[in-house]
């Protein structure tokens, strides 16, 4: 059966068709124009206002095209493999591009968030970087770097449907990071009759590691899930760090053709910083269901991509790529493992 609707006010006009398969939905604002079309499951929707939204959707996939006067923004949600992904180009000629793949124990992250109890995450990250500078220095510059996190949470709290609460939650873990970078540049220049090459090479590594052990006090209202929770929670953390660190500077001057260099200079040095009393002390208000959210990162692969090709008045290309996974597991202590 067709069936017409239209409502019309001082401020907005909507316009709507159905049928038993279809629909045409109008709406016309200050705001801008929207548009949508539906027919069975397959969605088309035109969003006109400070941008224009392209939206597609069907039962299996969702694609978004969003483009303002800064960026265009192409985005898309597979829900028959649970991946997701996202192209941005920018108004300055940069690129980001993002691709998540979830996992299957990413349930174990989402019950947790609702019931509590313990739980271990593990997160791994790799980097590689590039830097090419685009003016006369011809200085050229690759990094690599990779991160390891692992984390324990523990949830617990008792008697939860009382009018309001006082609980404690213990955290801690531990990060180790790797990182390697270095430059190299060539330059040549002409002085009477002699040609002179230099060759300028600089390498840095440095590592990371740092423990954290939390404990939060909160005070929150009732309710009978955790995820619904909001109130007040007071952090206090340990987190001692220790950095060594090693760098050299190397430069060879060649004359003409020759194969050893005509000069030749380099320094290295090394380093170590230890803080064994770091402490940090926070205070918020909460909802804790997303605290709980920003506490673990989705189980998955994420790959990404991002290439700036300037960054004020400094003429260089700088890309960076990424791989990265995060799991997670319950504890095999029993009195770990059980929920609340």
């Amino acid at each position: 059966m067709d069936n017409v609707s239209a409502e019309i006010s001082k401020n907005q006009a909507n316009i709507n068709y159905t049928t038993d398969s279809t629909a045409l939905k109008t709406s016309i604002s200050k705001q801008g124009i929207s548009l949508e079309a539906r027919k069975d499951s397959v969605s088309t929707g035109i969003d006109i206002n400070n941008q224009l939204t392209i939206r597609t959707s069907d039962n299996q996939q969702q694609n978004q095209i969003t483009i303002d006067k800064e960026n265009i923004q192409i985005s898309s949600q597979n829900k028959a493999n649970n991946s997701e992904s996202t192209l941005k180009y920018s108004k300055d000629k940069s690129l980001n591009w993002e691709f998540y793949q979830k996992t299957a124990d990413d349930s174990i992250r989402t019950n947790w968030i609702k019931k509590g109890g313990s739980i271990f995450n593990k997160s791994t990250t790799f980097e590689l970087i590039n830097i090419t500078m685009l003016d006369s220095t011809n200085l050229k510059g690759w990094g690599f770097g990779v991160t390891d996190y692992t984390n324990l949470h523990n949830l617990r709290i008792k008697n939860i449907n009382k009018t309001s609460l006082i609980w404690g939650n213990i955290s801690y873990g531990y990060l180790e990071n790797y990182s390697m970078f270095f430059f190299s540049n060539n330059q040549q220049f002409s002085i009477l009759n002699d040609t002179y090459r230099i060759k300028l090479f600089v390498f840095s590594q440095a590592i990371l590691f740092s423990g954290r052990l939390t404990y939060n006090l909160g005070i929150t209202t009732n309710n009978s899930l955790i995820s619904k929770l909001k109130g007040v929670m007071i952090s206090l953390s340990y987190e001692p760090t220790l950095m060594m660190g090693f760098s050299t500077v190397s430069v060879d001057m060649y004359k003409n053709n020759e194969v050893e260099p005509y000069y030749s200079d380099g320094d290295a040095n090394g380093f170590a910083n230890i803080n064994p009393l770091s402490w940090r002390l926070d205070f918020d208000f909460i909802d804790l269901s997303s605290f709980m959210y920003r506490q673990l990162p989705k189980a998955g692969l994420k790959l990404s991509l991002k290439v700036y090709p300037h960054f004020g008045n400094n003429k260089f290309i700088f890309t960076m790529f990424s791989i990265g996974w995060s799991n997670y597991v319950r504890p095999a202590n029993k009195y770990l493992r059980n929920p609340l």
